[in-house]
């Protein structure tokens, strides 16, 4: 091969790379534009998400009965019964707080998670720790799946 040659394919490598480069580049710029969207997108359905949560919240703590009088047991139930769905004992122990119930132990979590423990009212659903549902859910959704099946 003469030098002309190599040199003719060398430049013609050189600008077929250099296009190949310049495709790249305009892909990630569009990638990053469509990133940056995405993340914008993101960022707003978990502001309305946790908007509506907050007010779910709300608006579900608001149907409970006053707390200052009831067994500890009961307490928890009618949380969890407004929460529509179950709580960790830390969470409960936080709702009960936040609802001006005082709990004077040492360890209020392990208080809670061992009354639910004792009463059948209460389940922990899998192997999940201290998290805990109803019994009354669990028995409605093993009866709408049967109806199902």
């Amino acid at each position: 091969m003469k030098v002309a040659e190599v040199l003719g394919f060398a430049r013609h490598k050189i600008n077929e790379v250099k296009r190949s480069l310049q495709r790249v580049e305009r892909q990630r710029q569009l990638l990053n534009q469509r990133e940056e969207e995405l993340k914008q997108t993101l960022a707003r359905w978990e502001s309305i998400a946790q908007e509506l949560s907050h007010e779910s919240a709300e608006a579900s703590i608001d149907t409970i009965p006053d707390l200052s009088g009831m067994r500890l047991s009961d307490a928890c139930y009618h949380i969890l019964k407004a929460k529509e769905h179950g709580l960790h004992a830390k969470e409960l122990v936080l709702e009960l707080q936040k609802l001006g119930r005082v709990m004077n132990a040492k360890n209020p979590v392990d208080s809670v998670h061992k009354m639910l423990l004792r009463d059948r009212r209460f389940y922990r659903p899998g192997d999940q720790g201290t998290y805990w549902e109803l019994e009354e859910r669990q028995i409605a959704h093993l009866e709408e799946t049967q109806k199902t099946t």
